[in-house]
């Protein structure tokens, strides 16, 4: 029969062996494991701030169109208070003209 090396309290070497190797085989398992959480975490942050990202351009695009509409209102009030648009509205609508104008009626 083969003798086993026994340590100083006189057990066998091998059955620690063993366990030590599992033991570090279950602390890597573990290690891999949070690693992985982590890297799904980290994924789940990723596409969370892809999608943030894209709410953000979104809005942007509405914010610049309803600034381009604020102005062209802007100028579309500028100009019903100005006397272009009074005169404009006064010829086409209510056919004034001014005292020294000589108007021609074109029959067809």
């Amino acid at each position: 029969m083969a003798r086993q090396a026994v340590n100083r309290t006189g057990k066998a070497k091998r059955p620690h062996m063993a366990l030590v190797g599992a033991k570090t085989l279950l602390q890597l398992l573990l290690l891999a494991i949070i690693i992985f959480v982590f890297i799904l975490a980290a994924l789940s942050v990723l596409n969370r701030t892809s999608a943030v990202n894209a709410e953000i351009t979104a809005v942007q695009q509405q914010i610049d169109s309803e600034i381009s509409r604020q102005q062209a209102i802007e100028q579309s009030i500028n100009y019903q208070h100005s006397i272009s648009f009074i005169e404009d509205i006064a010829r086409r609508r209510l056919n004034l003209v001014y005292p020294d104008e000589i108007i021609f009626i074109m029959n067809d």
